[in-house]
């Protein structure tokens, strides 16, 4: 997680409007912002996928194919 030393960095990212209204349900249930939900859900893919090529995943080639 980011510590307070760190310098952090912005940027714009656009939703389709179910994805951020469920992000909205969430955050409420949850008493986080939704900025707190993205930096959390990035801060896990990357620990968990480190070296990953994430555009070699099944899951991705196949929607590209589509």
């Amino acid at each position: 997680m980011l510590r307070q030393t760190e310098k952090s960095a912005r940027f714009t990212v656009s939703l389709h409007q179910p994805d951020y209204e469920a992000l909205q349900r969430l955050a409420e249930k949850n008493d986080v912002s939704i900025a707190w939900l993205v930096r959390r859900s990035i801060e896990k893919m990357l620990e968990s996928n480190p070296q990953r090529d994430l555009f070699r995943s099944n899951e991705v080639v196949g929607v590209i194919r589509k």
